[in-house]
């Protein structure tokens, strides 16, 4: 994370949504240390009257501290990104010669965020899972690309060009790859299939259960084992590629 950590913990589940991250796209992932921003991103305020830091200064500065030998590095804040140019503010931003990105939680659901204190008592439990939920799409949805991977424009995916202007319209696209996406994503990280299945399938109950019935359904389609096989004993696979992601 950049910045104070309990900007994005204390709204997200965060644990949770690392651990579907990790289960989705294969690669160990790892949280870092938090970063503190100081001068060097220069403080501006946004027309709306937020206090905004550079997106491209906090890019360059990640670019400094990540280790060039895992797959990608990810940093995720709960302060308000402006850009070097063209817009008032922006969610994210990424760097794919390096393969870093930063990514704010700032914009997510404001019309919620500006409900009176006793409205948002109410809709604060709801709304931080919604924004796990937004925050686990957009990792994946990042990491891929930065993995080298592009827009999808074939079938229902959650590499399809994004459905809206709101940054929490992420959640219109399902936690779900097409299957040429899904056989990139099982050559690039050389993850057996079926241990994937198996790790990911629990996980996705909670907080993805459309997701999770579709799922099911293919594997029971063509008779899958519905046995936990995550738990096997390793085949002495190697790991190929580690996802960092800063907190």
């Amino acid at each position: 994370l950049f910045g104070e950590a309990e900007a994005v913990t204390n709204i997200t589940h965060w644990e949770e949504v690392i651990a579907l991250v990790q289960a989705f796209v294969g690669f160990k992932t790892i949280c870092l240390e938090p970063l503190p921003i100081d001068d060097w991103a220069p403080l501006r305020k946004s027309a709306d009257g937020r206090a905004q830091r550079g997106a491209h200064f906090l890019l360059s500065h990640l670019a400094g501290c990540s280790d060039v030998r895992v797959v990608c590095t990810l940093a995720v804040t709960g302060v308000d990104l402006y850009p070097p140019r063209t817009f008032d503010f922006i969610t994210g931003m990424t760097d794919t010669k390096n393969r870093i990105g930063v990514f704010s939680t700032a914009r997510y659901f404001g019309d919620k965020r500006q409900n009176n204190k006793d409205e948002r008592l109410a809709i604060d439990m709801d709304l931080k899972r919604l924004l796990s939920v937004c925050l686990v799409k957009v990792l994946v949805r990042e990491c891929l690309k930065l993995c080298g991977f592009r827009e999808c424009l074939l079938v229902e995916c959650l590499m399809n060009p994004f459905p809206g202007s709101k940054p929490e319209a992420i959640n219109q696209l399902p936690l779900e790859l097409c299957p040429i996406c899904m056989r990139k994503l099982l050559f690039m990280t050389q993850v057996d299939a079926m241990d994937r299945i198996a790790r990911l399938g629990p996980i996705l109950e909670t907080w993805f259960p459309e997701e999770a019935k579709r799922f099911s359904d293919r594997l029971l389609g063509p008779g899958f084992p519905t046995i936990d096989i995550s738990t096997r004993q390793d085949r002495g696979q190697t790991q190929c590629g580690l996802l960092t992601i800063r907190t």
